[in-house]
């Protein structure tokens, strides 16, 4: 025990209220000792040791010493009160160093309280008896009185321990709501008083009074004030009957009567004290379980996954506020629907489950849904809880993921394309230049013969004529995708297109397909003439594969040139069978083709090229039949070349 001045302080103001107490209580002694039908000290002193610290029992033997010097009429000898008073000292320090770890000064459950009292109730008899001991060693107490003095001090202390420990505990809690509470239901305190007070009149009343048959009446204003304030209710009004009774009955009682009496005060105060513990615990049970289900609100509120209710016949009970957003309805759209509406194909089972499928939103538009459902069992209430989560983004950014994997893919392979014909034109272009040579070799020697054949000579010159045409273009190919080079010049449009029209009339001819050109152009123009042509080139090679399918004499392969605004337009049509609509949305993308022996890059690059020069190539749907392609220039185009 320290020696401060606040531990000073709190011990004198202790041994005054306890001798004070001890005095006040001092009613029908056993033989003039300290062993009385009720005894507050013992509270107090208990209040005081599990506040203070089990450490601060010298206090209470000093206290008790002191009691028994002063109080006692006339006083036991020194030695036997200095023993005295180390045993009760020594009980109820040793209860409070059990109790102080782990005591709820509120005593609010049933565990504290059944501990306390369990544990107050031992003390005390131990105290009781070992008190009654030390009185018959020195002779003061008779041995044929020894087991009723035990009896009379245990009630006495557990008394006192019961109707005033509980009210010194949880008092100064309790303080800054008494008052308030006190303003606030007055009339309700007026009247359970009132209540009190004529139940103990009525008791008091009872004939004879050694009976008191009327007794167990005040059960019933102890268990109405228990139940509405708790155990500080039952405190004050087990305290306040012992009062009474003390003050009322006690001398009008004999020893044996008040004891009988002292024994149902201890049965009453247990009962109101367990009583309120029962009722602390309900109530503190309440508020945790009215704090997880705001929690639990709160987490299902903000819960970005929609989070449905329902009952075991599978109508929605409750929905969250993602779930109103997920189905874009209000609360009375979805609360008491059947949740088959919104998910046709889902079936209500035990246990866990967890599926992929289609939901319904409240405008009747669908959408895929990731949902997991569990079924709820009491005490919670029977049904199912299903966490449903919007799917369409994570689809659709699949989808996007899986388009760009695809021409991410496509974009390599024509970039390796690329790189191939690099490597193509570079490995042709000797062999083409030397073909020519050749090719203009045999039309100067064929000249000098006596024969001549011209057809021999148009086929020379055709030959020469594509030979050199080959050249240009693997080397235009060359440039373009080496740099990106754009050799524009002003050209003769209607010649171009002649040029490229005269490369394929022997297979027109073999085809039986009428291949005409209409030229309309009345502005110059500057372009890339080769990179024209092998557009042009593409175009009409496809036109004419496209009406080999057909009957022969409709077969026709139709160009149509123009300039309008800014612009070159041509148009190559055909009469074939037309684009299959599956791969119309992907023509221009690198290998797709409907050719079987294709390789589906010529469109690609044809748009490459014009895009390269600010132009456009566009399949246009504006026919009735066949195909058309619609290819846009720039008039003039601005040459760029690298070095």
């Amino acid at each position: 025990m320290r020696f401060t001045v606040r531990n000073w302080v709190f011990g004198a103001g202790y041994v005054a209220a306890y001798v004070a107490l001890d005095a006040m209580s001092y009613v029908q002694p056993l033989l003039k000792l300290g062993i009385t039908p009720w005894n507050p000290d013992a509270g107090l002193t208990l209040a005081f040791l599990l506040v203070r610290g089990w450490r601060q029992a010298p206090w209470t033997a000093a206290a008790a010493l002191l009691a028994e010097l002063i109080v006692r009429d006339p006083p036991q000898p020194l030695l036997a009160s200095i023993s005295a008073a180390a045993v009760i000292a020594l009980g109820y320090g040793g209860l409070a160093f059990a109790l102080q770890p782990s005591l709820d000064p509120l005593l609010a459950s049933r565990r504290a309280a059944l501990q306390f009292s369990v544990g107050a109730a031992l003390t005390a008899l131990v105290v009781s008896i070992a008190y009654a001991a030390t009185f018959y060693l020195v002779g003061a107490l008779p041995g044929g009185s020894a087991a009723y003095a035990i009896a009379r001090n245990w009630v006495g202390d557990l008394n006192g321990v019961l109707t005033l420990t509980p009210l010194l505990l949880a008092g100064p809690a309790a303080a800054a709501r008494a008052l308030p509470a006190l303003r606030a239901h007055r009339g309700l305190i007026l009247c359970q008083g009132a209540l009190l007070a004529s139940m103990l009149w009525l008791v008091f009343r009872s004939r004879p009074l050694g009976d008191l048959p009327l007794v167990y009446v005040l059960f019933a204003p102890v268990v109405w004030i228990t139940l509405r304030w708790g155990v500080i209710g039952a405190a004050v009004a087990t305290l306040l009957i012992q009062v009474g009774f003390m003050a009322g009955a006690a001398p009008r009682l004999d020893a044996s009567s008040l004891i009988e009496i002292q024994f149902f005060l201890v049965t009453l105060a247990l009962t109101a004290l367990l009583l309120s513990a029962v009722l602390a615990e309900r109530a503190n049970a309440l508020v945790r379980m009215a704090q997880s289900e705001a929690e639990q609100r709160a987490l299902l509120a903000t819960a970005p996954d929609a989070v449905l209710a329902t009952d075991l016949a599978g109508q929605i009970t409750s929905a969250n506020l993602a779930a109103l957003q997920l189905f874009q309805a209000a609360g009375s759209q979805i609360l008491g629907t059947a949740l088959a509406d919104r998910f046709p194909a889902l079936f209500l089972q035990d246990g866990v489950e967890r599926r992929r499928l289609t939901g319904i939103r409240s405008n009747g538009e669908r959408f895929s849904a990731e949902i997991a459902c569990v079924r709820l069992d009491p005490p919670a209430r029977a049904g199912y809880l299903l966490i449903v989560r919007d799917m369409t983004d994570h689809d659709r950014a699949q989808t996007q993921l899986r388009e760009r994997d695809t021409a991410l893919s496509r974009a390599m392979r024509f970039a390796l394309a690329g790189e191939l014909a690099t490597a193509i034109t570079h490995e042709l272009n000797q062999p083409i230049t030397a073909l020519v040579s050749y090719l203009k070799a045999v039309e100067i020697l064929a000249a000098p013969l006596g024969t001549h054949d011209s057809r021999l000579e148009d086929a020379l010159r055709k030959a020469t004529r594509e030979s050199l045409r080959a050249s240009d273009v693997l080397k235009r190919l060359r440039d373009f995708y080496r740099s990106g080079a754009v050799n524009a010049i002003v050209i003769d449009v209607d010649a171009s297109v002649a040029e490229v029209l005269s490369a394929f009339a022997d297979r027109a001819a073999r085809l039986g397909a009428d291949v005409t050109r209409e030229i309309h152009v009345t502005r110059e123009v500057s372009t890339d003439r080769i990179q024209l042509q092998m557009v042009l080139h593409n175009l009409v090679a496809n036109a004419l594969d496209a009406v080999a399918d057909v009957e022969s004499g409709s077969r026709r392969v139709h160009v149509a040139v123009t300039t309008q605004r800014e612009q070159l337009q041509v148009f190559v049509s055909d009469s074939g069978r037309g684009i299959l609509p599956e791969i119309q949305g992907r023509l221009f993308e690198p290998f797709v083709t409907s050719k079987l022996d294709g390789m589906g890059l010529g469109l690609a690059i044809s748009r490459t090229l014009l895009r390269s020069q600010g132009g456009e190539l566009r399949l246009d749907a504006s026919g009735a039949r066949g195909t058309r392609f619609s290819v846009e220039l720039p008039l003039m185009v601005r040459a760029r070349s690298t070095a």
